[in-house]
């Protein structure tokens, strides 16, 4: 008889702590869902900015140093992100293009 009141005392412990925390399970799958939204967006913006900057090089035929290093910054997280092949292709289209001095030396 003691295994039984204890079994229903464990069974009713365990219910408790399951219906306690529900509105916190709740929470943490908003906020994951929240977070992965966040991160898809600005996995769409650093496309964009990707996009448009090598479009940009291509079209003018050459790049600077300082525009490589501004492109590799936008490149590197997006990949670690999962970009796609389409960034990939783009970016590596720069890479293969001229490069020539900096217009603007930085003085730091």
């Amino acid at each position: 008889m003691d295994y039984f009141r204890l079994l229903v005392e464990i069974v009713g412990g365990l219910t408790a702590i399951w219906i306690f925390t529900k509105p916190i399970r709740k929470m943490v799958r908003e906020q994951t869902k929240r977070i992965e939204l966040m991160e898809e967006g600005i996995q769409s913006i650093l496309h964009d900015r990707i996009y448009q900057a090598c479009h940009f090089f291509i079209s003018r035929g050459w790049v600077c140093i300082s525009d490589l290093k501004n492109l590799e910054h936008l490149y590197e997280p997006y990949q670690e992100m999962g970009g796609n092949g389409t960034a990939k292709e783009l970016y590596e289209r720069v890479l293969d293009l001229e490069i020539r001095e900096d217009v603007i030396k930085n003085e730091h």
